[in-house]
């Protein structure tokens, strides 16, 4: 047994030797693929890594290209026209080719400009691609100006128009020195000026800004961010403060200024100066009715074509092509004629009515309603009266249609009382109505004086005004007393869409910022 043994163990010896050496080439073998898998998966996620890293820094570069198109655009406002006009003025290579980003040779931009849509919607669309090593990425920009319609409710001074008096012992000369300030300017405003709160049952459902520094009188309801420039407190309390605000409100932010009148939209109707929309002079009402327009204007003589023959009497036309409606002043060169005892269109309607507004048959006002199926911009070189609803036919969030009411001085709401201050009927259109609840589906914008309801200190009470759109005056307009017993609240729901669109022609405030409105990336690097 003992020599059996001593000849079976060398051979055993020998066997174990060779599952060693096949278990270490085994383990080898394995710890070879390891190392080549780990190998191989860093270099992958190192390079998709760093392929990620120049994804990024594409998009970095995309967004600088936008930002250096809004610097020089900030500083030059005409800078929308090219390259369409040629070579611009700074040389920008930008536009035709791809510049380095300031500061790195690696990062690149290159952008155009699409801006056929500035006059009718207000918007310029950019479109910027970076590119890093390789990579690129693009994003589609809408640039729109800082501007009025970027609020529900504007206001430069919270205060009666001084359009509006005498009132207080204030003439309406005396009142333009001692009103047209703001209470925390030096001097003041007048203690005779007259005050206009935000009370109770007032609520504004959307952005809301003032360039003064407003009253509350109970409880108003902001129910959108609301922002005042005024410096120390943004507002002051007339009885109680039970103002309701959205968290973190009220904020300060910066002032608009509003330009000094709005011949930039009468030149869009003028037809001898190139214009494409309608103008007509003296008084003139228009009643809208889908895409076309009911036209009563006793003085015009002419208004371009398809715009309707003149002299003449009520007339229907098309919308105009621009979507621009412009009521001018009779020149004093013309002659009136036709006008009665009033402006020639019944306002006012009876001997019995007063108005703090007058109206004759030189002036250049507007008076307006119906429903509107398009998109349209009616303004006046004096006064613009609303004397019954005006929609859009489409209410619906994704309407095209669009409207836009712009006074040189006052935007009214038609308000008729007698001489003792009986509510009167709404006007020889509606001559047995009284106007309950005006509907305005509109952007409204008194480039001098106010929106208003006159005698909102007289009369019965008629219920909210309902304002879908947006509102900017200069002056506060008063449309009825706190107590609700005369004139109208407010109910004023903001426009969404004037986020990104504003009626044709609309005018943007004085040396008003560029901005972005509307950002996009095109995933497969080609916008449409």
């Amino acid at each position: 047994m003992r020599t059996l043994l001593k000849a079976l163990w060398p051979s055993r010896l020998h066997d174990e030797e060779g599952y060693a050496l096949v278990l270490t080439i085994g383990m080898a073998s394995i710890l070879a693929i390891l190392v080549s898998t780990v190998t191989a998966v860093t270099i992958r996620e190192t390079r998709q890594s760093s392929d990620d890293r120049n994804r990024q820094a594409a998009l970095a570069a995309a967004d600088a290209g936008i930002d250096d198109y809004l610097y020089r655009l900030n500083r030059n406002q005409d800078y929308w026209q090219w390259p369409d006009a040629g070579t611009p003025p700074d040389g920008n290579l930008a536009f035709s080719q791809f510049v380095d980003v300031p500061g790195t040779s690696e990062a690149q931009f290159t952008y155009n400009v699409d801006a056929t849509s500035l006059p009718t919607t207000g918007n310029i669309y950019l479109t910027s691609t970076g590119q890093v090593r390789g990579e690129t990425r693009t994003v589609l920009t809408q640039l729109r100006r800082q501007n009025f319609l970027n609020y529900l409710y504007f206001t430069e001074y919270e205060t009666l128009s001084p359009l509006v008096y005498p009132y207080n012992g204030l003439t309406q000369a005396q009142a333009e020195v001692v009103c047209r300030r703001h209470v925390y300017d030096s001097p003041a405003r007048d203690s005779r000026c007259i005050q206009i709160n935000w009370a109770t049952g007032d609520v504004v459902n959307g952005p809301f800004h003032t360039n003064d520094r407003f009253v509350v009188y109970g409880r108003p309801e902001f129910r959108g961010p609301a922002t005042g420039s005024s410096p120390g407190n943004l507002y002051s309390v007339n009885s109680y403060d039970g103002a309701v605000f959205q968290p973190g409100y009220p904020r300060r932010a910066d002032r608009l200024t509003m330009p000094p009148s709005n011949q930039s939209i009468r030149r869009e109707a003028d037809h001898t100066i190139g214009g494409e929309g309608c103008l007509y002079t003296g008084p003139t009402e228009i009643e809208f009715v889908g895409t076309q327009m009911w036209v009563t204007s006793p003085q015009t003589q002419s208004s371009g074509s398809g715009c309707g023959s003149w002299p003449g009497g009520r007339q229907r036309v098309n919308l105009p092509t621009n979507g621009v409606v412009y009521v001018q002043n009779v020149p004093a060169s013309q002659s009136v004629s036709g006008c009665g005892g009033g402006n020639g269109l019944g306002y006012p309607y009876d001997n019995a009515r007063q108005d703090h507004i007058t109206y004759d048959c030189r002036a250049g006002d507007a008076f307006v309603e119906g429903t509107v199926n398009g998109r349209v911009t009616v303004a006046s070189e004096n006064n613009l009266a609303i004397i019954w609803h005006i929609t859009r036919a489409d209410r619906s969030a994704n309407s095209d249609d669009i409207i836009g009411l712009v006074a040189q001085n006052l935007v009214q709401i038609y308000h008729p009382v007698s001489s003792g201050g009986s509510q009167r009927r709404a006007g020889p259109n509606h001559p047995s109505q009284y106007f309950y609840n005006p509907q305005i589906d509109a952007a409204i914008l008194s480039v001098t004086g106010s929106f208003l309801v006159p005698n909102w200190n007289q009369g019965i009470p008629l219920g909210d005004i309902s304002v879908n759109g947006a509102i900017a005056q200069v002056f506060r307009g008063p449309v009825g007393l706190v107590n609700g017993s005369t004139g109208y609240f407010k109910d004023y729901v903001y426009d969404q869409r004037f986020l990104y669109q504003s009626p044709p022609h609309f005018i943007d405030p004085v040396e008003g910022q560029w901005e972005v409105a509307v950002y996009s990336e095109c995933p497969s690097g080609t916008c449409t």
